[in-house]
């Protein structure tokens, strides 16, 4: 009888669980059911009474859009489908277009060449750093945004695009038509300053960066470096899987990364014993992002460099790219990352430089076109290491 009992009475309880488990439940997906039915009746009352044109698909676009925005974390977005393609092919530094970087002049409101990629099709049509970009497919670049004209460069392997040049040797303007190409964007760029310092200049830790950054330094200590500079101004970030193995090769077996996902699960990542011991200094600016923004701050916190320039943002989060059924997705904020110390970076402001060194604003209008001299933040990196270097 006892027995009996005791199995009803845990029969009971185990029932009693089960009925708040599902009472609880209930009142969740009814919570959901409001939130969800708000959003049928604006749709329904767009449906039936707004007297203008609209686009179903860029209704619902926007509406995600604005779901993603008010998290009120601005490294968070959600992706059309061409948005969500053109950022999975960027990350792995290659697009389709014509092989120049642009940047605008704000005196002369000019389109200016900074750059052009060596066999890239602007090379190949005689396009050199400092011509000006007047028009892109018969629209005037001064109708345009930044933005506008890098989307209006960029476009479908074989593809042409028609632009109005201006050559800053002769003044003459040119119309040119140009096929776009596959373009593989070299991220780190070398070279061997006076006095046997080495300057590598990071442009961003995407896909593959790993292993141009260990080519580029092997070659410049294989040339003679004795001390390094690494450039990560205007460096928007990138992944972890490139960022770790660069910090790796500068650093002993210490702790060099540590992420934690929403439950305060994580993983810590640790360097092996090889480095290399030269004396390094990183400049940074208050465009170095993410993983740009931590590989100065490792470095720092190690004291394996002494870091110039000006304070960064600040940020914490790592994001993950996420596709979604009907081909958009969403970049989403899914981890914390601290430095070895522990330190968030968002919290604290991000990094004070060992050296602040600010830069005029007409020489960050014109950053590209400044010539090494020209440029105060890299003359005191280059002061900094030069003095370190062992005689």
């Amino acid at each position: 009888m006892l027995m009996l009992l005791s199995a009803v009475t845990a029969g009971s309880i185990a029932t009693l669980f089960c009925f708040q488990n599902i009472n609880s439940r209930l009142d969740s997906l009814k919570e959901k059911e409001k939130e969800y039915s708000k959003f049928d009746k604006v749709k329904e009352n767009v449906e039936l009474y707004y007297v203008g044109k609209y686009d179903e698909n860029a209704l619902v676009d926007g509406a995600m859009k604005g779901y993603i925005n008010a998290l009120g974390d601005k490294w968070s977005l959600y992706l059309t489908p061409e948005e969500y393609s053109e950022v999975k092919q960027d990350m792995k530094n290659e697009y389709a277009g014509v092989g120049m970087t642009i940047s605008y002049k704000s005196d002369t409101g000019a389109m200016v060449i900074t750059g052009v990629g060596e066999g890239s099709p602007a090379a190949k049509a005689g396009i050199e750093k400092l011509d000006e970009v007047v028009e892109i497919d018969g629209v005037s670049v001064a109708k345009l945004k930044s933005n506008d004209i890098l989307e209006e460069m960029r476009g479908k392997e074989g593809t042409t695009v028609k632009l109005k040049i201006r050559k800053a040797s002769t003044g003459e303007v040119k119309d040119l038509s140009l096929t776009r190409e596959k373009i593989k964007v070299q991220a780190v760029k070398t070279e061997m300053l006076g006095g046997s310092v080495g300057l590598v200049t990071i442009s961003n830790f995407d896909s593959g960066v790993d292993e141009q950054f260990k080519t580029g330094v092997n070659a410049l200590i294989k040339g003679g470096a004795k001390a390094l500079i690494f450039d990560v101004r205007f460096n928007g970030g990138g992944s972890t899987a490139s960022m770790i193995p660069a910090l790796d090769m500068l650093l002993p077996q210490v702790k060099v990364f540590s992420m934690r996902d929403k439950s305060g699960q994580g993983q810590d990542f640790m360097s092996d014993k090889a480095e290399i011991n030269l004396p390094m200094a990183v400049i940074v600016n208050e465009y170095s992002y993410s993983a740009a923004e931590y590989f100065a701050a490792v470095l720092q916190e190690y004291k394996k460099a002494e870091v110039v320039g000006e304070k960064t943002t600040g940020k914490c989060y790592a994001q993950e790219l996420i596709g979604l059924p009907d081909g958009s997705g969403l970049y989403l904020s899914t981890k914390t990352f601290l430095t070895p110390k522990g330190v968030n970076l968002a919290e604290k402001g991000g990094i004070t430089p060992d050296y602040i060194v600010e830069m005029p604003d007409k020489d960050m209008t014109n950053f590209s076109s400044l010539t090494k001299s020209q440029d105060a933040q890299l003359q005191k990196a280059y002061s900094v290491v030069s003095s370190e270097i062992k005689k």
